[in-house]
Formats: C-alpha cells, sequence, structure tokens
C-alpha cells in the first residue's frame, strides 16, 4: 500500500544547506483524509453493499445515478488519497549559500527538490526560503474490500509539483522550528472502470488535474548533527470530474504527519 500514496512531507528547515555542505534524512509520514472519515466513505460502502446484495441474489444490479456517484467518489477518495505509509530517504546538497538542492527515494517512487533561502536568521532575525519538489509515480491503487466485485480502478499516473514558502528559526545548534504556506498541483492520468456492474466493463481513460493548498509547520531536536524532526502538513483538495457520465466531486483535508531524523555532515 506504501506504493499507493504520494508523500506530501517537506521534512526541511527554512535554511538551506551551506555551500559544498551535505545533508540526509530518514523520515515516514502517512496520508489521513477527512473524505474518507466523512459521509462520502459511509454512502459509497451503502451503496456498494446494496449492489451486492442483488448480486448474490441472483440478480442485476440495480444502482441509481446516486449510487454511482457515491460508489465511484468513495473509489477515488481511497486511490488519490487512502490511508498509507511512506517512508523517505534523502539526501541535500549546497550550490551557493542560499541554495540548495536534493533528491529522495520513497516508497512511492523518486523526489527532486530544490530551495532558495531569501533571508537569513544571521542578518534577518528569521530563515525565509522558497521551495519546489516534485515527483512522479505510477501504481495500482488497492481497492477496499467493500468495493471488490463492485468497482475497480487500473494504474493511476500521478504527477505532483509542490510549492512551499518556509519561515524558520534555529535556536543554537540545539533545535529549529518552520513553517509556512504551501501548494501542490497533481496531474492525474486515472485508468478507470474494469466493473460496475449496470454502466460498463470496459476501460476509460481520464487526464485530470488537483490543487490541494493548506500548509506546513513543523520542527526539530538533537545536538550538532543529529536531529529528530516532526511536522504536519494539511492541505486543502477539491476534486470534480465527469467519469462514466457521472458527476462526482471529492472534497476533504488531507493530513500528513511525518517524523525524520536528519543527519548534518558539517
Amino acid at each position: 500500500m506504501a506504493g499507493c500514496a504520494s508523500p506530501m512531507s517537506t521534512l526541511q528547515t527554512a535554511r538551506t544547506t551551506p555551500k559544498g555542505e551535505v545533508d540526509a534524512y530518514v523520515g515516514m509520514g502517512a496520508n489521513v483524509s477527512t473524505s474518507l472519515i466523512g459521509s462520502l466513505a459511509e454512502l459509497g460502502q451503502d451503496s456498494a453493499d446494496k449492489a451486492r446484495s442483488q448480486i448474490e441474489q441472483g440478480q442485476p444490479a440495480n444502482l441509481t445515478q446516486e449510487d454511482r456517484e457515491n460508489i465511484i467518489g468513495a473509489a477515488i477518495s481511497y486511490g488519490l488519497f487512502g490511508p498509507a505509509p511512506v517512508a523517505e530517504l534523502g539526501v541535500r546538497y549546497g550550490i551557493l549559500d542560499n541554495w540548495d538542492v536534493g533528491a529522495a527515494y520513497t516508497s512511492a517512487g523518486f523526489k527532486l527538490e530544490t530551495k532558495v533561502m531569501f533571508l537569513s536568521q544571521r542578518k534577518h532575525g528569521l530563515d525565509l526560503s522558497l521551495g519546489v519538489a516534485g515527483q512522479r509515480q505510477t501504481y495500482e491503487p488497492p481497492v477496499p474490500s467493500f468495493l471488490k466485485d463492485i468497482f475497480q480502478l487500473e494504474d493511476i499516473k500521478r504527477t505532483n509539483i509542490a510549492l512551499h514558502l518556509l519561515a524558520g528559526q534555529h535556536f543554537g545548534r540545539g533545535a529549529f522550528v518552520s513553517g509556512g504556506p504551501k501548494l501542490v498541483y497533481t496531474n492525474l492520468e486515472l485508468g478507470f472502470i474494469q466493473q460496475i456492474y449496470d454502466a460498463t466493463s470496459g476501460s476509460v481513460v481520464v487526464d485530470d488535474s488537483v490543487v490541494m493548498a493548506g500548509g506546513v509547520v513543523g520542527g526539530g531536536l538533537g545536538w550538532k548533527y543529529v536531529f529528530f524532526m516532526l511536522e504536519l502538513n494539511a492541505l486543502y483538495y477539491n476534486y470534480e470530474s465527469n467519469i462514466l457520465d457521472t458527476p462526482v466531486a471529492v472534497s476533504g483535508i488531507d493530513f500528513y504527519p511525518a517524523v525524520g531524523l536528519r543527519v548534518q555532515f558539517y
């Protein structure tokens, strides 16, 4: 399941890695989406149970338009924002004193990123930086048990581009805090549907996008070279599409808590 979620973590400070220096981190995060614990998930399960009951009685599933909306909406929620742990292992290198680049291997694929610092704590009382990260992944999402034999997703291709503006401070060499607004643009190539009994038995490919907006806050404690990091991302999303002549609307807040261990080689 870890290959089915996108890492929404930042796991950085607002300060860039010094010129010519390297730091590394290992982290773990997980998606917790409100659309999976709200009425949409319950309605999707009720509609799927209704269809399954009719099929088990030897009858064709008689799904209403509302039932299809509920089932597809629930499947989208699990496919795009399903709860799953994501592990990360990354390194950063300082090109200049105010510009660094990084790369990370995650259980969902590779991530490339860069960050530029505009203000420094030494001169202005706080660090302020702008970062951008990109990731591409292909996965086949797990289908929750209540949707099996009712609905099936094929491969999902997902490209994420994240922007974050971080402000932060370091307290000596033992602690730091940072936070700021965050924006994530996601392009989706969705392979739908293998089965939804009264709709189609074919496959449809949908090319869509969704924008997630919110913020991130985090901090770290340690000494000189090694820091324990704790972070929380909160991003609002509103995905709307039309699939098999069925309007789909999925919205909510994706909470992404993450923990990490950072090592500075300087």
